[in-house]
């Protein structure tokens, strides 16, 4: 057990809001630096340059040694020389790197020891354990030797004899980790108490893993991932996809892991298996074609968050109680630390801001790496420069390479630890030590037994398991594990233990190992049926479609019978991805196992699995899976059934007209619809397999005041998709007529399935009559292709539509279709478009002095937020999130505010980078059609975007000739041209929180 010593350290300032000056001589250039701690914090330097630079990674090992990768080669990998680079700062070299050695190109990257000999606080000594590396990410000891994650190359350098030389060159483990942006490049290593090597990696980097010596065209994945890699077995695999741009991995004293956002939202929990939402405009689609869902980020109950990088969970027994088990995040950007409280929803979290803990006004401090010591301080590596961005173009890029701190943040009155070595001790006191509150000792510990291997410490686990409760017994399972305790046998015990987390982690060991035997099948039924904690449930789920196929099907009968998870955040998908990789497996089976299901009738059967059976066996639109398709609709099924299947062969057939349909699934989806005639999505399913009884039938219909809404707008997608004849006549007449504002928009909407030029007419002889709110994406749709543009501005010209109703944004949208002659006439009429920045800048003063020289009403500006921009944000509660929720900006300084709304272009977030698509729908090649916008979602059918105007639209995606990011923000930057300065003042009132003088 580690000894605190009674030492006091230098620094202690308990109250928030005392700045803290860290004093000159602590080997810090000379340079005051300013913190606000809250209390019952003190904070201290460990170490700082000239000894340590740009350190973004760091680690302890057995000896309470500190590792920290110097990551100096940033932004540019030695030897290599861009050749080009996209909107996303994704970049390609000339050359893929060679591993270290031979032809290693070094760079100046290096993995350093920190040592306290005499455990003053201060690690005095520094010893490089290797130098000359080229974009160094992590580096992490264990199993007798280095663990360095160098992308493309995850090296093993040999130390068995643990001298801090290496015992010669590195081994190639895994090859062929992105470089192509050095902010999310693979990072953050980790051991997880099953003995993989966890990692993660960020947006915009691709992989293609390979391991040296075996064969295959290895494993291709999009960034935005948790991999995980088994140094014992050497099996690589991701352990989930998605996310967002993930630099910084936490696990838990569950074993449960976390990342933080380069968003709004605080962090992900990521469960084995979950596949996550990416940002599709920049990666495409999910590795599995067949996920149709995905999770997002915790759910996040803080108005101001943003940006968490580096995070832990807390659970180092040296801080206040109400500290343990909360989330620590580091948020670079603004140069704080903030705690967070995770607070259940089923199965998963949702994250909530509680307070600062500490923070500067110095903008050289970066916290990129947060880590819990083994005396249970927080330790945070600081990158200190001011430039945490990556400029392609030059070598001149800022970056102050001579930089970079180490704090430790604890308890005021604490010391630091004592020297120690707990490799020095036996196997029983290891054992002891799973018992300390402490989780870096406890981990630190399982690594020890896990490389030792020790089979006679087996029977004082088992004994442990039995007669502990909470942590202790999740330890001892862990370690039976690494003693090689864990059988079938004790696996069959351990399913009966009274702790949640022993039965989760005694699942997803027998998951990964892939084997059962009949009396843990059956247990496992049982467990499935009686299991009251969601997240054991939730973690069978991932780990059902694991098992053998005999096994699995079994287990999910019952876990489909459990309707209380319907409504979990995480079960329903992962019961999905569970029968879909069975399906791959089996099918035939699988498609026995499906008709044994349906008398069961359960909603998770007939709401999640039955509409995306239909989805999986239409979305590749072959004349196999159609006829399977047949085969389900001959099953005995209720009318909700047939729904349901109905609703996701649907789903499967969006986009575009199918080809060709096998005669006996098109006789019998109309057959169906005849016997179930108030089945309105039959109808919709019959046209898009080519039924022109079912289009007779849909268009005499539709004037049915009967018709529900829902069907009505299903109807809508279903006539433009499948460019139905007649089928534009009632789409027009939809949009003049409709019922209702939702009908308007929906039909007008479809209207952009169809090139002809009447289309283009009839919009704009309605314009004048068009609701105010279908004005905007009106004229959108006008704005999409040149010839109809050229008719909006002949309107213009003839005073028929008024000038006034071109806003900014929609003339800049015009001139994006680079028409010689369109370009002309908006020169003529309005000068240059866009504005330069000298512009820009003239505008922003300007708009400063409107803001002195009144008064501004919140209350006016709620009714201009609502015109001008809640199609695009919500602020408050009110609005739609296509871009980023305004919320977090209330409050925000006056001249950034001010800057974010004139020059929107300026700082976009990546998750709402927009894109423009060229698109040609009916294969001509006549006259593309072009899109700008977000995009939703990305499959290999469709692709969905919303555009500035709110419109979201989906498009075929083979019908998408090229797709481009956008230059500029989606959100135009003359949003205030067209207020006055009265309206101007309340706008910013309102997003500003107050009235009066802004």
């Amino acid at each position: 057990m580690l000894r605190l010593r009674d030492l006091f350290l230098v620094l202690i300032w308990p109250v928030l809001g005392l700045a803290c000056h860290l004093a000159p001589d602590t080997g810090i250039n000379n340079t005051d630096l300013e913190f606000a701690l809250a209390a019952p914090f003190q904070l201290d330097t460990i170490a700082s340059e000239p000894e340590i630079r740009q350190p973004l990674y760091m680690t302890f090992d057995e000896r309470g040694r500190i590792w920290v990768v110097q990551y100096l080669q940033f932004p540019f990998p030695a030897g290599l020389k861009v050749v080009s680079h996209d909107r996303f700062w994704r970049v390609q070299y000339d050359r893929f790197p060679p591993p270290p050695p031979p032809g290693h190109i070094p760079g100046r990257d290096r993995v350093t020891i920190l040592e306290d000999r005499d455990g003053d606080g201060r690690y005095e000594t520094q010893k490089d354990f290797v130098t000359g590396l080229n974009i160094c990410s992590a580096a992490l000891p264990g199993r007798g030797g280095v663990w360095v994650l160098n992308p493309p190359y995850l090296l093993f350098y040999p130390d068995a004899d643990r001298d801090d030389v290496p015992d010669g060159p590195p081994a190639v483990h895994l090859e062929g980790f992105g470089l192509e942006d050095l902010h999310s490049v693979s990072n953050s290593l980790l051991w997880g108490p099953d003995g993989w090597l966890y990692g993660c990696t960020g947006s915009t980097t691709t992989a293609t893993i390979r391991q040296p010596g075996k064969e295959g065209p290895g494993l291709h994945f999009k960034g935005q991932s948790i991999w995980r890699y088994h140094p014992g077995k050497q099996i690589f695999e991701l352990f989930a996809e998605g996310g967002y741009n993930n630099f910084g991995l936490a696990m838990d004293a569950k074993g449960r892991l976390y990342t933080g956002t380069n968003g709004s939202l605080i962090g992900v929990h990521y469960v084995q298996g979950g596949y996550y939402r990416k940002t599709w405009g920049k990666h495409g689609p999910l590795t599995n074609p067949y996920a149709f869902g995905f999770f997002p980020a915790m759910e996040d109950h803080s108005s101001k968050a943003r940006l968490s990088q580096a995070m832990i969970v807390y659970d180092g027994g040296q801080l206040p109680d109400a500290y343990e088990g909360t989330l620590i995040t580091a948020r670079v950007l603004r140069r704080r630390l903030d705690v967070c409280d995770l607070e259940s929803r089923g199965s998963t979290y949702a994250a909530r801001e509680r307070e600062t803990i500490l923070s500067s006004p110095d903008v050289h401090f970066r916290p990129v790496d947060l880590k819990a010591g083994p005396d249970g301080a927080i330790y945070i590596a600081d990158w200190y420069d001011r430039n945490v961005t990556w400029n392609v173009s030059a070598e001149n890029d800022g970056t102050d390479r001579s930089t970079g701190r180490i704090y430790r943040l604890g308890r005021t009155g604490t010391a630091p630890a004592e020297p120690f070595d707990l490799s020095l001790l036996s196997g029983p006191e290891l054992v002891d030590l799973l018992l300390t509150d402490n989780k870096w000792q406890r981990q630190m510990a399982q690594r020890l037994l896990r490389e030792r291997k020790d089979a006679s410490l087996i029977p004082r686990l088992e004994k442990l398991l039995a007669t502990s409760a909470g942590q202790p017994a999740l330890e001892a399972l862990w370690a039976l594990r690494a003693s090689g305790g864990f059988s079938l046998e004790s696996a069959l015990r351990s399913l009966d233990h009274r702790d949640p987390f022993v039965r989760i982690w005694t699942i997803r060991l027998l998951g990964d190992d892939g084997e059962l035997n009949p009396p843990l099948r059956k247990r496992l039924q049982v467990l499935a049926a009686d299991e009251t904690h969601p997240q054991v449930r939730s973690q069978l789920s991932s780990s059902v479609k694991r098992f053998p196929l005999a096994d699995a099907l079994p287990v999910l009968s019952v876990l489909l019978e459990k309707s209380e998870d319907l409504a979990d955040p995480h079960i329903p998908l992962l019961l999905w991805w569970a029968v879909e990789a069975k399906l791959r497996e089996g099918p035939n089976e699988v498609l026995h196992w499906v008709r044994q299901q349906i008398p069961a009738a359960t909603p998770l059967m007939n709401q999640v699995i039955l509409p995306r059976l239909g989805q999986r066996f239409t979305v590749e639109r072959n004349r196999e899976d159609l006829v399977t398709c047949h085969r389900l609709l001959e099953l005995e099924l209720t009318p909700e059934q047939v729904r349901s299947l109905a609703q996701g062969m649907i789903q499967g057939l969006r986009g575009a007209p199918l080809d060709r349909c096998p005669p006996r699934l098109l006789r019998k989806v109309e057959q169906l619809s005849s016997r179930l005639p108030s089945e309105s999505t039959l109808l919709d399913l019959a046209i898009r397999l080519g039924s022109a009884m079912a289009v007779d039938r849909v268009l005499a219909r539709f004037e049915d005041p009967s018709l529900t809404e829902e069907s009505r707008i299903a109807f809508i997608h279903t006539l433009a998709e499948c460019r139905i004849g007649g089928g534009l006549d009632l789409l027009l007449d939809s949009f003049r007529h409709g019922a209702s504002p939702e009908i308007r928009a929906e039909a007008l909407g479809a209207l952009h399935d169809f090139p002809e030029e009447r289309v283009a007419h009839s919009l704009l002889e309605y314009f004048p009559d068009a609701d105010a709110e279908l004005r905007p994406k009106l004229l959108h749709l006008l704005a999409s292709r040149v010839s109809w543009a050229r008719l909006l501005l002949d309107r213009i010209d003839s005073a028929l539509i008024p000038e006034t109703a071109a806003s900014r944004g929609l003339l800049v949208r015009i001139a994006s279709l680079e028409d010689e002659e369109i370009n002309r006439r908006l020169y003529g009429r309005w000068g240059r478009i866009r504005q330069n920045p000298q512009e820009k800048l003239a505008r922003m003063s300007a708009v400063r002095s409107m803001l002195t020289r009144g008064r501004g009403s919140s209350e006016l500006g709620a009714d201009l937020f609502r015109e001008l921009c809640s199609s695009c944000h919500r602020f408050r509660g009110k609005g739609t999130q296509v871009g980023p929720d305004l919320t977090q900006i209330e409050g925000m300084e006056r001249d950034a505010l001010m800057e974010a709304i004139v020059d929107p272009g300026s700082s976009i977030l990546p998750d709402f980078m927009g894109f423009v698509l060229t698109v040609d729908r009916d294969g001509t090649g006549a006259e593309p059609q072009l899109l700008e916008g977000l995009v939703l979602e990305e499959n290999p059918r469709t692709t969905t975007i919303v555009d500035s105007s709110g419109s979201q639209i989906q498009v075929p995606s083979p019908a998408i000739l090229h797709k481009e990011a956008m230059q500029e923000s989606i959100m135009p930057d003359g949003l205030l041209h067209n207020l006055d300065e009265e309206q101007i003042r309340d706008l910013f009132a309102y997003l500003r929180g107050r009235d009066g003088p802004q």
